[in-house]
């Protein structure tokens, strides 16, 4: 059972590359109804009704997005994820019930593509597949 999400969630694309649409679909797929859609830097381009575009935010950095999107997203509760992250089944899903969780105003995904954001330990790097690390 889904927790409820709090009042004003946002879901943030972002990053220098556009993600693929197949991509997008299957994150837009995972959104609960009412959970806002912000697309920054190059996935701005993407036709998606009802998203927020910001393509002049092409920034790699979840800092940088942040800082700059912060008057757009005052007091939403925000999901960042970037826009070449090879995500696992049902990682919307389960970084929205994170923000579900009372005290929680920000999740983001883990990738390895940016040793900053890898689950791994410092140095390390895995070939494996998204779904088979996840499953670990």
């Amino acid at each position: 059972m889904q927790k409820p999400l709090p009042d004003r969630t946002c879901l943030c694309v972002y990053g220098s590359a556009a993600c693929a649409a197949d991509w997008l679909a299957s994150v837009q797929a995972q959104l609960p109804t009412g959970t806002r859609l912000l697309l920054a830097g190059a996935s701005a381009a993407h036709a998606v009704a009802g998203a927020s575009r910001h393509p002049e935010l092409a920034a790699d950095s979840a800092e940088a997005v942040l800082a700059a999107l912060a008057v757009d997203i005052d007091g939403d509760t925000v999901v960042l994820v970037r826009s070449d992250a090879e995500l696992p089944p049902h990682a919307i899903v389960r970084l929205l019930e994170a923000v579900a969780v009372p005290g929680v105003r920000a999740a983001g995904a883990l990738d390895n593509l940016d040793p900053q954001r890898s689950p791994l330990p410092t140095g390390e790097r895995s070939d494996a597949a998204t779904a088979h690390l996840d499953a670990l």
